[in-house]
């Protein structure tokens, strides 16, 4: 696992191997300069068949200017097999996180809240079916514990929804995604616990003519266990930690699955 804890330098440095030469892997080097009034606020790739991180885009806006257009820079590789995109809404990023060998198989990113806001963290998954809206799909507890979160899967994910304590047994219609697949499994949280983590993989739906990406498997992390995995562990991995915030909610993209999903943090 490698990390960038805090970003101190004001560019971004991006290297990718080429054809090997004489059995040595040359590396073609590109820098993303960031101005003083500029900020970071996504990232854009892809990720190939092997696994490996295989392009990379970096979106960037002037911070002092909020009507202006934002740049993207890259994409930097060749980009081919599954889009993601992360973005990090009203916070600002920290640093980064992921995972690499010779290549790099994973991209995470640290963010932290501005004030009391709802922090969005991610989303990981895809952005629905080509030449459709996409549906949007969010459950925030609002000062109440997430008591049960009900899955509906199969060979990917479904349908979340979910409970809170203070409402009883009352399921949230909007938890995301329809109530199809072959399993129906349901994680029931004590008194005290909290969700630390989520993680999960990604890639493409297997019951479409027209196949998109989305949320194949799924696992909550708490204080005191592992809940999961739900759904077929396939695709790309993800991780998305609570560690810069209080968890508050789940959001994400949905449609005949569930798409995409991100958590929602409180300082």
């Amino acid at each position: 696992m490698w990390v960038v804890q805090t970003l101190k330098e004001q560019f971004l440095s991006i290297s990718f191997p080429i054809k090997p030469t004489n059995s040595i892997v040359e590396l073609l080097l590109f820098e993303v300069p960031i101005e003083g009034d500029e900020a970071l606020i996504r990232i854009l790739g892809t990720i190939n068949d092997s696994k490996v991180l295989s392009s990379l885009s970096f979106v960037i806006k002037k911070t002092d200017e909020p009507e202006s257009l934002p740049t993207t820079h890259g994409p930097f590789g060749v980009a081919s097999g599954s889009e993601f995109c992360i973005p990090w809404g009203n916070g600002y990023l920290d640093g980064f996180y992921g995972f690499a060998g010779s290549y790099i198989g994973g991209i995470g990113v640290y963010v932290k809240a501005c004030g009391n806001e709802i922090l969005k963290t991610g989303t990981f998954g895809g952005s629905g079916v080509e030449g459709y809206l996409p549906r949007k799909w969010c459950f925030e507890l609002k000062g109440h514990h997430l008591k049960k979160i009900t899955i509906y899967h199969g060979n990917q994910i479904y349908a979340l929804r979910f409970a809170t304590k203070e409402d009883g047994d009352r399921l949230y219609p909007f938890g995301g995604g329809n109530e199809g697949g072959t399993h129906k499994d349901k994680v029931l949280f004590d008194f005290g616990e909290e969700i630390h983590s989520i993680s999960g993989t990604v890639g493409p739906s297997e019951e479409d003519k027209v196949r998109v990406t989305v949320i194949t498997s799924i696992s909550f992390v708490t204080n005191k266990r592992l809940h999961g995995p739900f759904g077929q562990e396939r695709g790309t991995p993800f991780t998305v930690e609570c560690e810069y915030g209080e968890f508050v909610g789940f959001y994400g993209i949905c449609g005949y699955y569930i798409d995409s999903i991100g958590v929602l943090l409180s300082q």
